[in-house]
């Protein structure tokens, strides 16, 4: 008996064991494509789960036996994952950490214990030098991690408590040698002469620490920005030599040798003295003169408070914890606890520990002494009488609105005179009440990390959406001739949304420490004595012409009006449409056959490499197209391809026999959607698509002869990296051309390549619609069109 119940406790935790070994296995040595470790049969593993919900993995009838194969397949899933991710031996050589370390430290014995020890002490020397640098300034000047991947959690338990950093402080670059060690090649122009030639002249010192091309890691990555750019490592002591052949007095002029020395940091502050002046000053060509209402200071660095030799991390003297609108974290009480709750992380699921913060309770969390109804009533009722308006969504506490508070049993509201009423609850609402409780519940602790406890009473509130004016006339007070005057309140917007909240999660007005935002607080505005003369004001009235325009008030307020001169705003310059149209006017464009016999391949092959090209390598599907159009989405890459309209005579050659319209010259223009109703076009490509494909197809022309023709071809590994560097490294905005295109059926050839079934231009299978990438949309093209080509 003790065995079958053992067993019976074991059963989830092996369900846990074989459902985190499929995922494994599924995600991360997929994404990584490590070929020499040895899959597990996934079907196998999915079998034996569903065997185990069903009871029917064992079929003894004994619980002695029952046990033992339970525990027998936790022990062979707990072994392989042993010996496959947590060899931390490096003996075999089908373990993930030895794959690890071998592929990014290929001329380091990393087997060796000592050698990923001493990997270990680099990167915790990183760590302290991060920690001291944000609590104690610069630890060292010359320091650097001097690896590009770091070692894996499992070595860092090898570090012994002895471990001690020590950091030479040095002193800083200055501030042109700074930039040699951080700007790209692309970039040497913003550098004096000497020091650009430094980074482009073939027979300078240092000129291979800026290559042209360099290698992307993209292992693990699912985004070309999460790539690692394997580029030299900067030598301080070699940047200092080459910069030592540079004669400054010779060879910069005074404003650059102003620019590459060390100063004190100055501190810019409004000087409202200097700005009654009104003095104007010099500024840039294209601005103009401006008022000169900046004073200059150096910047006094505050002490650092030590504590027996030590940082202590507190703020200082005369701060304000916290401002206004920022968060109020420490306003409710809380305690933590690491806990696995599955916490939803962009929609997945952790299977790690989380950080949960538990709300301290008004009642206790046990069930024996849970709060009669009287209690609860009386709460709610007492909330809903004292609290007109609370505060939610802590930490960050946002006003809202009380309308209704409900307990299991009743719920309290006001009625349209705004008294409060009791009412009892149907059997519906009853269960209504559960079912909202437990979902905030497991919604509060999943989503965001928070243990609200059980439940017992819910507020219906609504947010504040923001503040506005209303007017009202004043009866006390007229002008001299008789008009009443005006008086203009600021007053809350309230949202039209209800939000239901829990009690617990619910900070009042009247807590001690809360810190209320002064922006949103109902307030009468003295207009009268707000707007003296002088005083910079903005006109948001009704007319367009000056709305949003700045000025200053010249005349005391008089019977509701004030009299101000609005300053002229810089007139507004198409000047990025001029670069854009003028740009396009250059660039040449090609038809699909012309553009095909520029790169030599077939209309086929060309369009296909221009849109998606599928591939199948190690179960996981790739694109290896450039994807500048894509027809089932209507969508091209602009300045590499556009939807030209095509002729009468064009549409004869292309569709023989169909009636078209009268011949125009449609040629490169752009017009409005009506205008392309019932018309064909057809995809052009620029000169900047071509040497594209030239490119491409110069270094990987494999790809280039399996589009043609290579069934059954297999693609290496080696070979997959460094093309999906090569694409990564070009990201194109789409814009639409014309809408529907049509597309035809794709269906899978041996060679694993997705290719039409008819073999035209235009017709092969885009990416799904949830893939493509649409940063920036524009429809410049009609909607009901149609392709040729």
């Amino acid at each position: 008996m003790f065995l079958q119940k053992l067993a019976e406790f074991e059963k989830p935790h092996l369900i846990e064991q074989l459902q985190f070994l499929k995922e494994y296995w599924q995600r991360n040595f997929h994404r990584c494509h490590n070929s020499y470790v040895k899959q597990p049969k996934l079907e196998m593993i999915e079998k034996e789960l569903a065997l185990l919900h069903d009871n029917k993995l064992i079929s003894f009838q004994r619980g002695e036996k029952y046990c033992i194969v339970i525990c027998a397949y936790i022990c062979i899933v707990y072994v392989y994952y042993i010996e496959n991710v947590k060899d931390s031996n490096l003996k075999q050589e089908t373990s993930f950490k030895y794959h690890y370390y071998q592929q990014r430290w290929p001329d380091r014995e990393m087997s060796n214990r000592e050698n990923r020890l001493q990997l270990c002490k680099d990167y915790l020397q990183g760590l302290q030098w991060v920690l001291d640098y944000f609590y104690q300034g610069v630890p060292s000047w010359s320091w650097h991690y001097p690896h590009y991947y770091a070692p894996l959690v499992s070595d860092m338990a090898f570090v012994g408590k002895d471990l001690t950093c020590h950091f030479a402080l040095g002193e800083p670059l200055l501030p042109f040698e700074h930039s040699l060690t951080l700007l790209p090649i692309a970039s040497s122009k913003l550098l004096p002469e000497p020091f650009r030639n430094l980074m482009t002249d073939p027979k300078s010192p240092i000129v291979h620490l800026y290559p042209t091309s360099f290698k992307i890691d993209l292992d693990y990555a699912t985004n070309p920005w999460e790539g690692i750019a394997l580029l030299p490592f900067v030598d301080e002591r070699k940047i200092k030599e080459a910069v030592a052949t540079i004669d400054p007095l010779t060879q910069l002029t005074e404003e650059e040798k102003m620019r590459n020395r060390r100063t004190y940091t100055q501190m810019l502050q409004f000087d409202p003295e200097r700005a009654k002046q009104r003095r104007r000053i010099p500024g840039p060509q294209t601005f103009g003169s401006m008022n000169d209402v900046v004073s200059n200071c150096r910047f006094v660095e505050p002490p650092i408070e030590v504590n027996q030799g030590k940082f202590f991390p507190e703020p200082c003297k005369g701060s304000y914890a916290p401002l206004q609108g920022f968060p109020q974290l420490s306003i409710m009480r809380f305690s933590t606890a690491t806990k696995k709750i599955g916490c939803k992380i962009f929609g997945l699921k952790s299977k790690y520990e989380t950080m949960v913060l538990s709300i301290q309770q008004m009642w206790s969390r046990s069930s024996e002494k849970q709060p009669k109804y009287e209690e609860l009533e009386r709460t709610a009722w007492d909330f809903l009488c004292l609290n007109e308006t609370c505060f939610v969504e802590w930490p960050y506490l946002r006003e809202a609105k009380v309308l209704m508070v409900e307990t299991v049993a009743r719920k309290f509201y006001f009625d349209n005179e705004r008294q409060p009423i009791a009412t009892n609850k149907s059997q519906e609402e009853y269960f209504q009440f559960h079912k909202e409780t437990t979902k905030l519940q497991q919604h509060y602790l999943t989503t965001l990390g928070i243990d609200c406890g059980v439940i017992h009473i819910l507020v219906t509130v609504r947010l504040i959406n923001g503040m506005k004016r209303r007017t009202t006339l004043h009866s006390h007070f007229r002008y001299p001739n008789g008009m009443q005057q005006h008086r203009q309140h600021a007053i809350k917007m309230w949202g039209n949304e209800n939000m239901v909240v829990p009690l617990q999660f619910i900070v009042k007005r009247d807590t001690s420490s809360l810190v209320i935002d002064r922006r949103f607080i109902d307030k009468k505005i003295n207009t009268e004595s707000e707007l003296q003369v002088g005083t910079a004001v903005m006109y948001i009235g009704s007319i367009r012409e000056y709305f949003g325009k700045v000025g200053r008030v010249m005349k005391e307020p008089e019977q509701n009006t004030v009299d101000i001169r609005v300053m002229g705003r810089f007139e507004h310059k198409d000047f990025a449409y001029d670069i854009i149209k003028e740009h396009r006017r250059k660039l040449k464009y090609y038809s699909i056959n012309e553009a095909a016999d520029l790169v030599k391949v077939s209309p086929s092959v060309f369009s296909r490499i221009c849109g998606v090209v599928t591939v199948r390598h190690l179960k996981q599907d790739l694109d290896l197209g450039l994807k500048l159009k894509l027809s089932s989405h209507g969508l091209v890459v602009p300045g590499y391809a556009r939807a030209a309209p095509v002729s009468l005579q064009q549409q004869q050659q292309y569709f023989p026999g169909r009636e078209g319209q009268e011949e125009e010259d449609f040629y490169s223009t752009y017009r409005p959607v009506h205008e392309w109703k019932g018309m064909h076009y057809q995809i052009e490509f620029s000169e900047k698509t071509v040497e594209l494909l030239l490119a491409y197809k110069e270094k990987f022309p494999l790809l280039f002869r399996l589009l043609h023709s290579a069934p059954g071809y297999k693609f290496f590994s080696d070979q997959f990296s460094t093309l999906q560097v090569w694409l990564y490294l070009r990201d194109f905005i789409y814009v639409y051309t014309s809408g529907a295109y049509a597309s035809d059926t794709a269906e899978k050839t041996e060679s694993g390549i997705e290719s039409d079934v008819h073999g035209e231009a235009d017709g092969q299978k885009d990416v799904p619609k949830s893939k493509v990438s649409t940063q920036s949309k524009e429809q410049i093209h009609g909607l009901e069109a149609k392709t040729t080509g």
